[in-house]
C-alpha cells in the first residue's frame, strides 16, 4: 500500500470530509503515525523497509481528532426544526473506540538502549525489538 493510497482509506474510513473536516496536512499526519516496522523489523528509517501500516490506529486518532473539533458544536433551534449538533462528538468518539479495538499495537524499543545478545543481524548490527500486543 502506497502513502497515498493509506491516506485514502484513511480518510474514507474517518469520513474526514465531513464535518468537521481534517485537512491533507492533518491526514498526512496520521500517515505517518500509522508506519509500522514490517514483518522483517525494517522501520521507516531502513531503505529496504517495506511499508507497513496500523491503520486502524491512524483512522482512531483521525476521528478523536474530528470529535475534538466537534466539541464546540453546539444545539440549536430554528423555527421548528432543533439541530443536536452536540451529539457529533459522542458519536465521533464511539466511532473512535471502535477502530480503537483493532489496534495492532505494535512498537519499537529505543536502540540506544543495550541489546541483549542474540538481537543482531549478520553484520553484528542491532535489530529493533518489536512486540505486538
Amino acid at each position: 500500500m502506497t502513502v497515498a493510497e493509506a491516506k485514502t482509506f484513511i480518510g474514507t474510513m474517518a469520513d474526514t470530509s465531513a464535518y468537521p473536516e481534517l485537512s491533507d496536512a492533518e491526514l498526512d499526519q496520521f500517515v505517518g503515525l500509522a508506519r509500522r516496522p514490517d514483518a522483517d523489523g525494517l522501520t521507516v528509517a531502513d531503505e529496504e523497509w517495506t511499508p507497513t501500516w496500523d491503520l486502524a490506529y491512524a483512522i482512531h486518532r483521525a476521528l478523536e481528532l474530528r470529535a475534538t473539533k466537534a466539541a464546540n458544536a453546539y444545539d440549536f433551534t430554528t423555527g421548528s426544526q432543533t439541530m443536536n449538533r452536540s451529539q457529533l462528538m459522542a458519536n465521533l468518539l464511539k466511532a473512535a473506540e471502535r477502530w480503537k479495538a483493532r489496534v495492532n499495537g505494535s512498537f519499537i524499543v529505543d536502540l540506544t538502549k543495550p541489546t541483549p545478545a542474540g538481537r543482531v543481524d549478520e553484520n553484528n548490527t542491532a535489530k529493533p525489538w518489536i512486540f505486538n500486543l
